[in-house]
């Protein structure tokens, strides 16, 4: 079967998983963080690492996302980063990541791709995943700790009717972009209410 189909095929079941989660009302609490790194930390900053494949769609959109989140939340000592699984370095953002965020108030011009190495992943608290499949990838690296809270994007949106994938738009349309980018603004609004009360700044999500 060709690898398009396998991966459709992939996400045909992990949709029907996170819909099953949802209408039996777990909804994200399944898959939630249970960020007992990231609450540890008191005595440097925190850092949240956001992952997907190339490091030039949906990380650097999502990582844009929750660091205006933050702000807004007023926020402070979490530094958000992005990285790709199978990224190359200096890569700039794929042209229609970067016309559907300009849509949306963020600026991709200036990113350019990095990948996911074991320094980086010695230094993260918490690490933020596309698609379910990549933390299987993610625990075979250099430097990965199962001490590492992590935690699915799309997990965090079901509750909006977005499936448990957060799909690659890479070489589709402009309107398959602005979809992704509407589940990862849902999903980085609800992480950060999830940073928030691990702070204890907040009542956590019932």
């Amino acid at each position: 079967m060709p690898t398009y189909r396998l991966r459709r095929f992939r996400d045909a079941c992990y949709d029907l998983l996170g819909r099953g989660i949802a209408a039996a009302g777990f909804s994200a609490r399944l898959y939630r963080p249970q960020l007992v790194r990231f609450a540890a930390v008191s005595d440097r900053t925190r850092l949240v690492v956001v992952v997907c494949k190339g490091n030039i769609c949906r990380s650097p959109y999502a990582e844009a996302r929750i660091q205006a989140a933050l702000h807004q939340a007023h926020i402070e000592g979490i530094e958000v980063r992005s990285a790709g699984l199978e990224a190359g370095t200096g890569k700039p953002a794929e042209a229609a990541a970067i016309r559907a965020a300009a849509a949306r108030g963020v600026d991709l011009r200036a990113h350019r791709s990095a990948p996911l190495t074991p320094e980086l992943l010695s230094q993260t608290d918490l690490i933020v995943l596309m698609e379910p499949n990549q933390l299987r990838d993610l625990r075979r690296l250099e430097g990965f700790s199962s001490k590492t809270d992590t935690v699915l994007m799309g997990a965090l949106t079901l509750e909006g009717g977005y499936p448990l994938v957060v799909r690659d738009p890479f070489g589709r349309s402009d309107d398959c972009f602005s979809h992704c980018f509407s589940q990862i603004d849902s999903g980085a609004e609800r992480l950060v209410g999830e940073l928030r009360a691990s702070l204890g700044t907040k009542k956590g999500m019932q």
